[in-house]
């Protein structure tokens, strides 16, 4: 399943999360994670491809306001999670055991990684 709908979300606002948006999102059962991904790709494709007035690349606004293209020419770049957290912040995610969910907050809050 599909779906296109306006949205709404009751919480604070900045320039890379406004109150009101479109969204799309899908569902399908026993999909993995390779499935999901290649019918999301697929998905946009199809979208830019059917409504040529759309640019594939999107100026998009981070928090603070500063501009930031993002292009979705497929294929997308695919990145392993594990290896993407390091490169990003320098924790191996990997080296944090089940029921260690506290330190590994605080040593995400340690390198500088806020969340609001």
């Amino acid at each position: 399943m599909v779906e296109f709908a306006r949205d709404f979300r009751n919480e604070g606002s900045d320039p890379s999360h406004v109150q009101e948006f479109s969204v799309i999102e899908h569902y399908a059962a026993w999909w993995n994670y390779e499935d999901n991904m290649k019918f999301t790709q697929d998905m946009f494709d199809y979208i830019f491809d059917h409504m040529p007035e759309l640019s594939r690349e999107v100026e998009v606004k981070d928090k603070q306001g500063n501009p930031r293209m993002v292009n979705f020419q497929t294929p997308w770049k695919r990145i392993d999670y594990i290896s993407g957290v390091k490169e990003a912040c320098g924790l191996d995610v990997s080296d944090y055991k089940e029921g260690e969910e506290q330190r590994l907050l605080a040593d995400i809050r340690s390198v500088g990684v806020v969340f609001e």
